[in-house]
């Protein structure tokens, strides 16, 4: 189970892609410990609860962060894992030597290069926060487990095999790169994305043939769905919810204050259990051509918040993240084919730490019925 702690709406950057609301508000300790507990009475015994602290920018409240990391340690029911997403400004070196000791994972958003960064994520008074984000990642990357977002939108999509570029040689081998939901796309859009998927596609073929593992969300997340056989039925993010600073509760971050119909319920008196609320993690896709796409298993049309945020509406996938889907499938397929008939050990290692398969196995996975 995944749960999203979002401490607060607050932030010090003025991103122009943000779909936070702007609230002054932040989380009690009282609502974390009872979001704590509602995650602890819907999960099996031993069953690992992943924590994600959010914002706004939740380094603002660490030492909020502190204190519910401490109540863990006296939760022994079950297993924590933490995970945070910070705009990288504020990072201090007490926070990295606290996140290295609680083995906290961190997510850093950053966009690539100065010119693209600084497009998007700036301060209030419009001046670019590259710099010191770079400053940042470069400490973190040495000290703890450390993954980028990079958000494109259809200002900056072609750059991303500039960004990669850029990340790899900071030393970065992790990186998911997000497509912004709330961009001004264009209909022509929908031709873009194959072209430059597929150049990500050959770097990270590259990569491995140099004996360098690397991961990128398009690619890994893809293959390891069409390994697997595809998303379970209904919302792939099914055993995912996320808590607002006031304790409401929604499906993700990103639909949090988008309206009382999103919310299913708050920590105080846990989940409802109307019948649109029990819908919100038993959706499909209302569009028809989805139904008999080929690719339909391993599609995100099933996620509300992407739904949501480009159409209005949590069962209409958009044709913008349709386009990007298929690129994604089409770059992975292509990935796989390629390396796996290589023999190529790095990546095969890689899947297998991934699939949790013995590499003996992995032959018995490559089959018509797994890859597309």
């Amino acid at each position: 189970m995944k749960v999203t702690l979002c401490l607060t709406h607050r932030c010090n950057l003025a991103c122009s892609y943000c779909y936070a609301p702007e609230k002054p508000d932040g989380m009690t300790l009282k609502t974390a410990e009872k979001a704590l507990a509602l995650a602890l009475s819907q999960v099996e015994k031993d069953e690992e609860i992943q924590i994600h602290f959010q914002g706004g920018e939740p380094l603002l409240c660490f030492p909020l962060i502190q204190d519910i990391v401490g109540l863990t340690h006296h939760l022994k029911a079950s297993r924590f894992a933490f995970q945070l997403t910070t705009n990288g400004t504020l990072l201090s070196q007490e926070m990295l030597d606290f996140f290295a000791e609680e083995d906290i994972a961190l997510r850093i958003s950053f966009d690539g290069p100065a010119r693209i960064h600084n497009r998007n994520r700036f301060y209030p008074s419009g001046i670019g926060s590259y710099a010191l984000v770079l400053a940042n990642l470069r400490r973190a990357i040495s000290q703890v487990n450390v993954t980028v977002d990079s958000v494109f939108g259809p200002e900056t999509l072609s750059a991303l095999p500039e960004t990669l570029e850029a990340l790899e040689n900071e030393g970065v081998n992790n990186i998911c790169f997000h497509l912004n939901y709330i961009g001004n796309w264009p209909i022509e859009a929908e031709h873009w994305f194959e072209p430059v998927y597929r150049q990500i596609a050959n770097r990270y073929i590259k990569a491995y043939r140099e004996g360098r593992e690397l991961e990128i969300n398009l690619i890994d997340h893809k293959i390891t769905l069409m390994l697997k056989g595809g998303y379970p039925c209904g919302d792939p993010c099914m055993k995912a919810w996320a808590v607002a600073p006031d304790g409401k509760i929604y499906p993700c971050d990103q639909l949090i204050e988008r309206g009382t119909a999103l919310c299913l319920g708050n920590v105080w008196t846990g989940m409802k259990v109307e019948p649109h609320v029990l819908r919100l993690h038993q959706i499909g896709c209302a569009n028809e051509r989805c139904g008999t796409c080929s690719l339909n298993h391993y599609c995100k049309n099933q996620i509300p918040c992407a739904n949501y945020l480009m159409m209005g509406d949590v069962e209409v996938m958009s044709p913008i993240f349709c386009a990007s889907e298929k690129a994604a499938i089409h770059a992975a397929q292509h990935v796989f084919s390629t390396l796996f008939q290589e023999n190529n050990q790095t990546f095969i290692n890689h899947l297998a730490h991934h699939l949790e398969f013995e590499t003996d196995n992995l032959d018995e996975l490559k089959s018509e019925e797994c890859m597309v």
